[in-house]
């Protein structure tokens, strides 16, 4: 495992699938959405970290760009009462943030990250 995915893995598995019911795997995400406004900014916080680091990883505009659709659509979509929150169920914006950065992100190294 990379060590500069561990921090992203463990919030996009948290807020997208740290839960199971039968099949549906889910996450904190759809919790925080029944915190009018203050569960969406944390929720849009935590995805922007992911995103940060593909910055740093030094990942190109388009996967960037593909990632900030994810953020914004998953935000945007979160607002919608009950709608939102079932969009997060399915969705799951920071697994594919995080699906970006193990494919378009390998071998990059974060400055002054020590390397082994």
């Amino acid at each position: 495992m990379d060590k500069k995915l561990k921090g992203p893995r463990l919030i996009a598995n948290l807020l997208d699938s740290q839960f199971k019911f039968g099949k549906v795997s889910f996450g904190l995400e759809s919790f925080l959405g029944f915190l009018p406004l203050i569960g969406d900014a944390l929720g849009i916080l935590l995805a922007l970290y992911i995103y940060r680091v593909g910055h740093t990883m030094g990942i190109s505009k388009k996967h960037k760009a593909q990632m900030l659709f994810n953020i914004a659509l998953d935000f945007v979509m979160g607002l919608i009462p009950f709608l939102g929150d079932a969009f997060d169920i399915f969705y799951k914006a920071n697994i594919k943030n995080l699906e970006i950065l193990e494919k378009h992100g390998r071998g990059k190294v974060i400055e002054g990250e020590i390397v082994d």
